[in-house]
C-alpha cells in the first residue's frame, strides 16, 4: 500500500519526575498519528543513562483511563524474579505520589526458547508499608532475543499488561507497558 507515516504528537505535560541516576521521566498528553488517522492518549518520553557495563533495569508506564500515570523504574536487572523499583504517580485529583522502594516480583513466568530463559507473565507490586499494591498480567508480548555465546541468551522484550492497582480502598483498572531485559 506504499509508504505510510508514522508521527507521534507531544502536548501539554502533565508530570515530570527525576530518579536517583539521573533519569527523566515526562508524561505528556499527545496523539500518534499514522497515514491520517490520529489515535489520542499519553506519551512518555524516557531518558536514562546506562551504565559502563550497558545494564539497565526494568521500567514500566502504567495507566487507568487517562486521570491516573503511573512509572516505575529499576536501576538494576531483575534477579531471581524479585526487583527494587522506584516509582512516580499521579492521581486523578492531580496530586503526585513518589516512591522510593517499590518491591515487583514475577508470580509466573513463561518459557522462552529462542533465549532458553524464563520471561516474566505476572508480576505483583508493593510498595514500603503496603501503601500501594498491584498486580499485573501479560496481555501481549514482543520479545527478542540476542546473540551471545553462553547457553542462556540476552532478552529484550515489551510487554502489554493489565492489573489492578490498590491505594488505601481506592481501587484502579490498570493498562501499560512494561519493558524487560535479561542480560
Amino acid at each position: 500500500e506504499g509508504l505510510r507515516q508514522l508521527e507521534v504528537q507531544v502536548g501539554a505535560t502533565r508530570s515530570e519526575w527525576s530518579g536517583a541516576q539521573g533519569e527523566t521521566f515526562v508524561v505528556s498528553d499527545g496523539a500518534a498519528v499514522l497515514s491520517e488517522r490520529r489515535l489520542p492518549g499519553l506519551v512518555l518520553d524516557l531518558a536514562r543513562a546506562t551504565r559502563g557495563d550497558g545494564t539497565q533495569g526494568d521500567w514500566m508506564f502504567l495507566t487507568s483511563g487517562d486521570s491516573l500515570q503511573i512509572v516505575l523504574s529499576a536501576d538494576q536487572p531483575t534477579v531471581g524474579g524479585t526487583a527494587t523499583y522506584q516509582g512516580w504517580g499521579r492521581f486523578p485529583d492531580e496530586s503526585e505520589v513518589p516512591w522510593r522502594d517499590v518491591t515487583v516480583r514475577w508470580t509466573e513466568t513463561r518459557a522462552f526458547d529462542k533465549a532458553r530463559r524464563d520471561v516474566p507473565a505476572r508480576w505483583t507490586l508493593q510498595a514500603e508499608g503496603n501503601e500501594m499494591t498491584g498486580n499485573l498480567e501479560m496481555r501481549t508480548a514482543h520479545i527478542e532475543a540476542g546473540e551471545g555465546a553462553g547457553p542462556l541468551l540476552p532478552v529484550e522484550a515489551l510487554f502489554e499488561v493489565a492489573g489492578t492497582l490498590r491505594m488505601g480502598r481506592a481501587a484502579y483498572p490498570l493498562r501499560g507497558l512494561v519493558r524487560h531485559v535479561q542480560r
